[in-house]
């Protein structure tokens, strides 16, 4: 599968410091036109303010694409450089962009803001910091960044200028050290350090439960007979209504039954798994919650294990992937029960009895995708867009369709492995 002839829209050139480099960029990622004026500004008030002849290691957090920590380490070659984010495709492009840029050595994290850093190890910490994120996570971003800082660490963020305000008092309140700051019309950029009056966050994850911050609401939810309450987070669709493609494939779910060890594709919030799990009573033997995105699998994996006390780590897995084409691949990264991001090793089942897939793009290969990962006479569930369903069942070679659905511009499609 290569990712960047799927994926990438536009090659761009980048200077930093005197170093070439050339970017692959991604629609399906932040600044997928051009390099982000914030990461620009970001780096260049780090090739200005910071000595790089006292920094050995160096985490980029919501790391895209890799420019900030790719740059850094094509510069600076022998620091010590972990690019992190919670997209398995940005990590993708990054792994891309450093074969491309002849950049060696780098480390990967497809995780949450600094879950599986080591405390206290970092020299630098960096991030273009997303709005979108919230207030709350941006804000726990900055108290929990003391406690990675070594000794003599600094973090360096950037942010959109609505949002100064904002982490101003947020770094203020941990009292740190502001060290540099500087503004542009749209973007300001802080540089901090910890000091021995600064107040760190007392609550470094160590376990596979989501830091509070992400938690938007606990709501309660009613699909016909099916009643379920649900923890939300931001940033997913669904925390406060169920979306109109999983009301469309509850309908369907009653007269489809499900079973065996089943795949979610994108269980968003958790409603599929959960409504699966309700209108099969126990039918279902092994679920397996696959994404791209790592909040969306554990605020998923949260759901399952509070609602279903027959749900436990031998049981559930997750799988972190940029794509389902890649469940095919020896390389997919496997999250059970811990959050280790290793290669899945001792595989003895990689064949699914039933796949629910929540579809949120145009995809005509993912039919041919799926067939080798599934048992003879599987059954699969695609639920999305009407436009994204009609050209993903076009053709479908190895499968029968068995039923199909549509509400307000969505599509719930059923086949059968024949």
């Amino acid at each position: 599968m290569n990712l960047i002839e799927k994926y990438s829209n536009k090659e761009v050139p980048f200077r930093f410091n005197g170093v070439n480099l050339s970017f692959f960029l991604s629609q399906r990622l932040f600044s997928s036109y051009s390099i982000d004026t914030g990461t620009k500004l970001l780096l260049k008030t780090l090739a200005k303010e910071i000595d790089f002849t006292e920094i050995k290691t160096v985490v980029d957090i919501g790391c895209g694409i890799g420019v900030i920590g790719l740059s850094l380490k094509k510069k600076y070659p022998d620091m010590n450089v972990t690019l992190q984010d919670r997209d398995a495709l940005a990590i993708e492009f990054s792994k891309e962009n450093a074969g491309y840029n002849k950049i060696k050595g780098i480390n990967y994290s497809g995780n949450l803001t600094l879950d599986g850093v080591e405390p206290g190890s970092q020299d630098l910490i960096l991030s273009n910091l997303p709005a979108k994120a919230g207030n709350s996570v941006l804000s726990e971003f900055i108290t929990k960044s003391l406690n990675f800082l070594s000794p003599n660490g600094i973090c360096a963020v950037v942010v959109v200028t609505t949002l100064r305000d904002t982490i101003q008092s947020a770094i203020r309140k941990t009292e740190a050290e502001i060290i540099f700051t500087e503004d542009t019309r749209k973007y300001s950029v802080f540089h901090y350090r910890g000091n021995s009056t600064s107040k760190k966050s007392g609550d470094i994850n160590s376990n596979n439960d989501l830091d509070e911050c992400y938690i938007r609401n606990r709501t309660n939810f009613q699909i016909n007979k099916l009643k379920y309450t649900l923890k939300t987070v931001y940033n997913i669709p669904g925390f406060d209504t169920v979306p109109y493609h999983i009301e469309t494939a509850a309908h369907v779910l009653e007269k489809q039954p499900v079973s065996g060890r089943t795949l979610f594709w994108n269980p968003g919030q958790g409603h599929l798994p959960i409504i699966s799990h309700l209108a099969n009573s126990g039918k279902i033997t092994e679920t397996v919650l696959a994404s791209g995105d790592i909040l969306q699998l554990k605020i998923s994996r949260e759901n399952l294990l509070e609602t279903f006390s027959y749900i436990n780590k031998d049981n559930l897995s997750l799988i972190h992937i940029c794509c389902p084409e890649a469940l095919r691949t020896d390389a997919m990264l496997r999250v059970s029960p811990s959050i280790n991001y290793t290669p899945s090793s001792n595989k003895t089942n990689n064949t699914y009895n039933s796949m629910i897939i929540s579809l949120d793009e145009a995809d005509d290969s993912i039919l041919d995708s799926l067939l080798p990962v599934t048992t003879p006479e599987a059954i699969l569930m695609i639920a999305g867009k009407s436009s994204h369903i009609a050209g993903a069942v076009k053709t479908h070679n190895g499968w029968i369709q068995t039923a199909s659905r549509k509400y307000r511009g969505f599509r719930v499609v059923v086949f059968k492995r024949c």
